[in-house]
C-alpha cells in the first residue's frame, strides 16, 4: 500500500515539475491557464492510484486479511496526499 500511495505521490510531483520546462508555444497563451496544469497531472495520478489500489484491495483480501474500521480513513488520506501534492506540483 505504501509502495502504491509512494507511487502517486513520485508520478504528479515528477511530472509536474517537467511541465514548467517545456515551451508552452503550441497552445494560445489564454486558452489554459498555466495553473491548471499541475491540476492535470495531479488528476491523471489520481486516477491511475485508483486503478492501482484496487489491484492492491484484491491482493490483500486474496492474502486473506480482515477489513478494519481504520480503512474508512483511506479517502481522507488520499484527499490529504492529493492536495499536499498539487501544492507542492
Amino acid at each position: 500500500m505504501n509502495i502504491v500511495m509512494f507511487g502517486f505521490f513520485q508520478e504528479a510531483t515528477g511530472l509536474s515539475g517537467a511541465i514548467d520546462r517545456e515551451p508552452r508555444g503550441d497552445r494560445p497563451q489564454d486558452a489554459v491557464p498555466a495553473a491548471g496544469d499541475p491540476l492535470a497531472v495531479v488528476m491523471t495520478a489520481l486516477f491511475n492510484l485508483m486503478l492501482n489500489l484496487v489491484v492492491v484491495f484484491v491482493f490483500i483480501l486474496a492474502f486473506g486479511v480482515t477489513p478494519t474500521w481504520t480503512w474508512l480513513l483511506l479517502p481522507v488520506v488520499i484527499a490529504l496526499l492529493a492536495t499536499l501534492t498539487l501544492a507542492i506540483g
